[in-house]
């Protein structure tokens, strides 16, 4: 987030300065005055220094909002997308084990039970490896 901030920071020049405090909520005219005065070196005011620090928490926390949604949309089709593909993987194994080992509809059962065991058994097993780890510190 912090690589993302600073390139937005990058981009604040006179004529950016409109969008982006639209952008955040903050004075239009008075962040392009701390615009001016970054690009020309120059200090910034008291009250430039109050709307830029206002600029960057309200960047902070846009960015902050939307690296939050990407992830919470992220994983949620990530678990709409799990249960056909645990589906056709249990009707593919279905296909490969002998002959009346198990029904296609026992097939689409397993599948549909296994996306919900996935994650707790991905927990275990790194559960499980960290315990192993610890033991084998501790003995030597």
């Amino acid at each position: 987030m912090n690589i993302a901030k600073s390139l937005i920071k990058l981009r604040l020049k006179p004529d950016t300065a409109a969008s982006l405090a639209t952008a955040t909520g903050v004075d239009s005219g008075i962040l392009s005055e701390v615009a001016e005065s970054i690009a020309k070196g120059q200090p910034l005011t008291t009250q430039q220094t109050d709307v830029y620090g206002r600029f960057d928490l309200l960047l902070t926390t846009l960015l902050d909002q939307a690296y939050q949604r990407a992830d919470q949309h992220y994983r949620n089709t990530a678990k709409i997308t799990a249960a056909p593909v645990s589906v056709v993987i249990a009707i593919a194994a279905s296909l490969v084990l002998p002959a009346g080992t198990i029904s296609s509809w026992g097939a689409v059962l397993l599948g549909l039970v296994a996306t919900p065991i996935a994650p707790i058994a991905k927990d275990l097993s790194t559960a499980i490896t960290t315990g192993v780890q610890a033991i084998q510190t501790w003995k030597s």
